[in-house]
């Protein structure tokens, strides 16, 4: 007891004086000693106050030591009769925003599995690392400051008095006109509750601001411009309330009526909420979150430095759901120098394949009957021509298209085509001859002193395997008159066995020229 007495205050001495001099009525303990003063001076609200301080608090990294700082909070802690699982969550409050820029604290505060001592543990060495690399990259920026100090400024001018006056002068009526205000430093911090969010479709997510109030009896909404942007970008669909809600303010006043919403996930503060109903309304901010989804997933608001306290059942996303951002800009325009490589490389490719075309043309053989929709495939190896047109367009077409069916086309395939142009002359007897044609093989049929048909002061052979009776009918002479020409029933029966023969075998066959009937 005297050693309690000497340690004490006057104002309490003077308080434990009267006992503790009295030999009637005397103190039986130090405990006694202690309790008469606790009553007299004690907090009997000290709970309450020390919520109020820890609510104040918060831990700056280039003042406060870590230590001590856990030391005044867990203090704190035992006067509030704070729990300790809860004491991890406390503490990753007082923390700077960004300073866990890796999530590793705030998974720890959600795990169950780490205990308060390791979350300590971690904290400090966090700490200690930031502070390090501080220290570090303010050692190596202190040359470059160094050598900017001491590098020559440019020389002042010196104006003139007359200048200075005029200069003056413009001065002073620009303040009188129109007054100056100046902004020190960086401009207020917004006071509203906003934090970034995100809404998403199918994984795909457009990225804005949320206002977050505790107000208005609303659960999600949207504003119709950025519903438009959703359905635009993220293919959403507006869909109808089945009865109109309607809008009051506080005064019970009508504000409006919303009779749209849209389906769409939420993700806020790393927690995602999937199908959720956005009401279409106006606002001040895109998306507005309001009291009753905080109230639903019992969530509590922070507003001194813009942060929730999450129940345990809602963790925060893992590193593996991260959507797909997604932005409704429009797409820069192509400039046109930029693409001159691009646009030429498009012309010498179609220059290429009209080349291609034109010598498949030119390459193929023209013994065989070859399809017109066909012609200008890039293909070196020839068709198949065997194969007879579906719709025959002419005469000439049914001709060349049965003597390609023909049994004796192989035969035939054997003869060489001529290179060079055959002209015809026209003898003054009425006869024409070839004057000039490439070789043909010599044909083993019979042949008569009388043909006339000469080429090279030799008689032009017919094709190996005619027949006796198709060169005895191109040898008398039947098909006398051309095609257009004919007119008699004489000349249409010489133009139908004309027909058959060619039909039968397409051979090289001169006429004799007679007088046109018309």
């Amino acid at each position: 007891m005297t050693l309690a007495f000497n340690r004490v205050t006057k104002t309490s001495q003077e308080l434990l004086k009267s006992r503790y001099m009295s030999e009637d009525n005397p103190f039986a303990s130090a405990q006694e000693m202690l309790a008469q003063l606790e009553a007299v001076f004690g907090d009997h609200h000290s709970s309450t106050t020390a919520c109020r301080t820890l609510a104040s608090l918060m831990f700056d990294i280039k003042q406060d030591d870590i230590n001590a700082f856990i030391a005044r909070v867990s203090a704190l802690a035992d006067e509030a009769d704070i729990r300790i699982s809860q004491r991890k969550s406390l503490l990753y409050t007082k923390l700077p925003p960004g300073f866990d820029f890796t999530g590793h604290l705030r998974l720890a505060t959600v795990n169950d599995g780490v205990s308060f001592e390791s979350f300590i543990r971690s904290l400090t060495a966090a700490v200690v690392s930031r502070k390090e690399g501080f220290a570090y990259r303010q050692k190596n920026s202190a040359p470059k400051r160094k050598r900017k100090r001491e590098s020559p400024s440019p020389p002042r001018q010196r104006r003139e008095r007359s200048e200075r006056c005029e200069a003056r002068k413009e001065d002073s009526t620009g303040m009188c006109s129109v007054p100056q205000i100046a902004q020190i430093g960086r401009s207020e911090p917004s006071k509203e509750f906003t934090v970034p969010v995100e809404v998403k479709i199918d994984g795909i997510g457009m990225k804005t601001k949320a206002l977050c109030d505790t107000g208005a009896g609303i659960y999600l909404s949207m504003t119709p411009e950025f519903a438009q942007r959703v359905v635009r970008s993220l293919k959403g669909k507006i869909m109808k309330l089945p009865k109109p809600l309607q809008l009051a303010d506080f005064s019970g006043t009508s504000r409006g009526v919303i009779t749209d919403y849209i389906r769409a996930s939420l993700t806020i503060d790393n927690r995602q909420f999937n199908c959720q109903k956005f009401l279409i309304m106006r606002s001040n901010h895109d998306v507005f979150v309001g009291q009753n989804f905080w109230v639903q997933h019992r969530v509590g608001l922070v507003p001194f430095d813009k942060s929730f306290l999450w129940p345990d059942d809602i963790p925060p996303l893992t590193h593996g759901a991260k959507p797909f951002p997604l932005s409704d800009d429009p797409p820069r325009p192509v400039s046109i120098k930029h693409q001159a490589d691009v646009i030429r490389r498009d012309r010498l490719r179609e220059k290429e394949d009209k080349k291609i075309k034109r010598m498949v043309i030119l390459k193929r053989n023209w013994r065989e009957p070859v399809n017109v929709s066909a012609i200008g495939q890039a293909s070196n190896s020839p068709q198949p021509s065997m194969k007879v047109p579906e719709s025959p367009t002419g005469d000439g077409t049914v001709v060349t298209s049965m003597a390609a069916a023909h049994s004796r086309q192989t035969g035939w395939v054997g003869i060489p085509m001529p290179i060079k142009p055959v002209p015809l002359v026209e003898l003054p007897e009425g006869v024409v001859i070839i004057t000039e044609c490439s070789a043909a093989p010599v044909s083993t049929a019979k042949r008569e002193q009388d043909w006339p048909k000469m080429f090279d002061d030799k008689p032009i052979p017919f094709p190996e395997g005619e027949t006796p009776e198709h060169i005895g009918l191109v040898r008398q002479g039947d098909i006398e008159k051309d095609a257009p020409f004919v007119k008699s029933p004489e000349q249409l029966e010489s133009f139908n066995k004309m027909k058959q023969l060619a039909t039968e075998a397409p051979v090289l066959a001169f006429f004799k020229s007679g007088t046109q009937s018309r």
